[in-house]
């Protein structure tokens, strides 16, 4: 699969997984939650800067660069599951905002962290795979709110 594909593939599984978690019945708004409607306090070009480009780079470091890929460089004996597992949780509690974000995060840390790791195993560049799946992601719903209000 050449990266074109490799990238839309993982878009649309972060997506999908946030729709499917937020439709469960009894799911609380993730529109509602206080962290978001900060970011659109901010207005569309500062929000776009700030979910767009800076948060997917930043949490990419964050979030799969140190937790999966420095343990790896110390031993290769790590097991990639339970790096997948530590980075998605990270992931989640930095965004604590409510029970049913952190799980969609979970989820869409497991995707992200997933992705990191067969990115490196395809020996590509996982931290620009990852922050182009993570920046086109955020363009969703970032489109939701400022674009086709």
């Amino acid at each position: 699969m050449n990266r074109f594909f490799f990238i839309l593939l993982g878009t649309i599984l972060l997506t999908l997984t946030s729709l499917i978690i937020t439709s469960i019945p009894g799911s609380e708004s993730l529109h509602d939650v206080e962290g978001i409607q900060e970011i659109k306090a901010l207005g569309a070009i500062e929000a776009f800067f700030t979910v767009i480009i800076f948060a997917p780079i930043l949490e990419t470091v964050l979030f799969q660069l140190i937790p999966i890929r420095l343990p790896l460089l110390i031993s290769k004996k790590i097991k990639s599951f339970y790096l997948i597992l530590v980075s998605a949780i990270l992931f989640s509690l930095w965004h604590c905002y409510n029970a049913t974000y952190m799980i969609v995060m979970f989820f869409g840390g497991l995707v992200l962290a997933y992705f990191f790791v067969v990115s490196m195993k395809r020996r590509e560049y996982g931290f620009l795979n990852i922050t182009a799946i993570h920046m086109l992601s955020n363009l969703v719903p970032y489109s939701m709110d400022f674009i086709f209000v």
